[in-house]
């Protein structure tokens, strides 16, 4: 099929479930596109195409994608069921797709099944098994919360050797497994970018994603601004930080805070700094492709696993949850960043350490690695 193969790609986002799936799918859509094949989204509602347009203008850097959209009219991003009909059809079929103002024709030929590509949470057993009459299925998986019945299942978990095996005999059903944290999917600015590091820390990066409801980052940059490190500190200000007029006021005062305002190249200010404290999320992945030191915090629930088992593994330690109710369980917080900062600063082995820790568990190339996987079930 070579370049002609079409690779659809089924997710959705909003308010509810927020960006996070849209965003590692544009990455491997990226990658993908990079190897000539073309992609096409299939989403629940105009939200999802809404939000999907949206963050492949504003967080991939200037990067033009070609790919096209298709709205599913029996579709619900919370029961995926709903769809399978229609889906099936569609997949069965040769079909020209009306988005938005482009025409875009499908060009699998019968003889041999699309590729289809999902990622929500809200798969079943059921779901899968009735498109696989009609498609090589993949599965962005985190959950694992059944066998999936699939052609290739990813789960880029950060597993520790001893869980290996645990982790291989829960996708016993699925073609092919794609398992650990070198399959992390990252935007292109990732890939092959690994970072010299220089003598000593001198430039310090703050980032909580693009919401910070704790003012964690303010205080923080109070604070190490009171230890007088003689030390540059940039702060990635989100789209949703409350607090922006009081970092500004603090920022006009100290002429070493930085402000950073909706960053969509994040790894050139990642290679401008030699120690980051980030919220955990995909941020760790990212700090981790180009080894920047560091240490995470959480402030949600779902971040604190993530944040453990990087700790677990000797990847980036972990100074806790910033939920905390004291200003003593605060400062035992604030204690943990300065000593780990303050001990890399005193012995530059030690970052040299922990960068080629961070380095060998992600690579930053683990988008093009799915993509070459997906690209040679077309062939398959």
């Amino acid at each position: 099929m070579g370049t002609d193969s079409v690779i659809y790609i089924r997710t959705d986002g909003n308010s509810k479930i927020a960006t996070g799936h849209l965003v590692r799918c544009l990455c491997i859509a990226q990658a993908l596109e990079s190897l000539k094949k073309s992609v096409c989204f299939l989403v629940s509602d105009k939200d999802s195409f809404s939000l999907l347009k949206d963050l492949a203008e504003s967080v991939f850097c200037g990067y033009k994608f070609s790919f096209d959209v298709k709205i599913l009219e029996t579709a619900k991003y919370d029961d995926l069921e709903l769809e399978i009909d229609e889906l099936s059809n569609f997949l069965k079929s040769d079909v020209s797709l009306l988005t938005g103002q482009e025409t875009f024709q499908a060009k699998n030929p019968s003889s041999d099944k699309p590729i289809l590509f999902v990622d929500s949470y809200f798969v079943t057993e059921a779901y899968f098994t009735s498109l696989k009459p009609f498609a090589k299925v993949a599965y962005m998986d985190d959950l694992r919360a059944f066998d999936y019945p699939v052609d290739l299942v990813i789960n880029y978990d950060v597993i520790q050797p001893a869980r290996e095996q645990e982790y291989q005999l829960s996708y016993t059903n699925a073609g092919i497994s794609l398992l650990g944290a070198k399959y992390t999917p990252l935007r292109s600015q990732f890939q092959n970018q690994e970072v010299s590091l220089r003598g000593q820390i001198k430039n310090i990066l703050i980032t909580t994603g693009g919401s910070d409801p704790y003012d964690f980052t303010l205080t923080l940059s109070d604070y190490l601004l009171s230890l007088e490190l003689n030390m540059e500190i940039h702060v990635v200000v989100g789209r949703l930080f409350k607090n922006i007029e009081t970092l500004e006021e603090l920022s006009k005062q100290y002429s070493s805070l930085h402000l950073h305002y909706n960053v969509s190249d994040m790894a050139s200010l990642m290679k401008q700094c030699d120690y980051a404290v980030s919220a955990a999320g995909t941020t760790l992945y990212e700090l981790c492709a180009l080894g920047i030191p560091a240490i995470s915090i959480s402030m949600a629930d779902n971040q604190i696993p993530m944040a453990e088992i990087f700790a677990t593994v000797d990847a980036v330690p972990y100074a806790g949850d910033i939920r905390v109710q004291t200003t003593d369980e605060m400062n035992t917080i604030f204690e943990q960043i300065s000593g780990h900062l303050l001990s890399l600063y005193n012995d530059p082995s030690k970052s040299r350490i922990q960068h080629k820790k961070m380095r060998q568990l992600v690579d930053g190339n683990g988008a093009i690695k799915i993509a070459k996987v997906l690209s040679g079930l077309c062939r398959g």
